[in-house]
């Protein structure tokens, strides 16, 4: 059976669901700390942050659905000052992907067992000079996600300050069951845009893996130009650093 090769749409952004709410006193918060100014032209509707009049006033965004190009984005500097002010805890399931406060979705068996299959089969081949991680943040030009696992260039000292840059990430997954919408797309276009050269998605939804490769940082919205389909009784080739490093069975990473 051969594996299913095709351009790589540029994907669909997510529903308003899932995006990141405030209450009314964060909001203040947020003024208060500098995080949003009021001259921003921003309102809190239904404990979202959007731009008034239905989307940003230069939208960097074009091709999004009207309800997320009317949220107020947010830079890293920014998603930090909120941790650092308490607005967000340590414990909040909250990521900023592609300038979006997002929820991350609520792990279940599956998912979790995924988790165990993918670090069992990829560990080994992950050579000297390279990190094996599992949901750590990384730190891209318009986010810091956290993807269920990434390889990068480095040890584990080499993260104690900063966590890893795009030109230290080889390749980022995600396990995608409820959140496969938003691995697709948000997801998808953070990762082109920061260039990271390969990204995969065990999709627990359909039965498959999924591969992105050739990231297209200038495309609008940014994407990958190919995307390989994986089904069990075939192996998905491990491409760390350019070299194909070994072969994956598609039901070794299948729960």
């Amino acid at each position: 059976m051969t594996p299913t090769t095709r351009p790589a749409p540029a994907g669909a952004l997510p529903e308003l669901a899932g995006a990141w709410r405030f209450t009314s006193h964060e909001y203040r918060r947020l003024a208060e700390i500098g995080v949003i100014d009021w001259s921003e032209s921003l309102e809190r509707l239904d404990g979202y942050i959007v731009h008034k009049g239905g989307r940003e006033p230069s939208p960097l965004r074009p091709t999004c659905p009207p309800a997320w190009c009317a949220l107020r984005r947010f830079t890293v500097p920014e998603y930090h000052a909120m941790m650092q002010a308490g607005i967000l805890a340590s414990g909040d399931r909250v990521e900023l992907v592609d300038g979006y406060l997002v929820e991350k979705m609520s792990r279940n068996p599956p998912h979790d067992a995924a988790i165990d299959l993918f670090r069992a089969a990829l560990a080994p081949h992950v050579g000297p000079g390279m990190l094996l991680r599992s949901q750590q943040a990384v730190t891209l030009l318009d986010g810091e996600p956290e993807p269920d696992f990434a390889v990068v260039r480095g040890d584990p000292r080499s993260f104690a300050r900063q966590h890893p840059r795009p030109r230290q990430i080889l390749l980022v997954a995600e396990v995608a069951d409820t959140s496969l919408d938003t691995d697709r797309g948000l997801k998808a276009a953070g990762y082109a845009r920061n260039g990271l050269p390969v990204y995969w998605i065990i999709n627990l939804e359909e039965g498959q893996v999924e591969v992105y490769a050739d990231p297209d940082p200038a495309a609008t919205p940014p994407a990958y130009r190919t995307r390989t389909d994986y089904r069990p009784g075939q192996d998905v080739p491990v491409v760390l650093d350019g070299a194909a490093v070994a072969a994956v069975p598609v039901a070794d990473l299948l729960p």
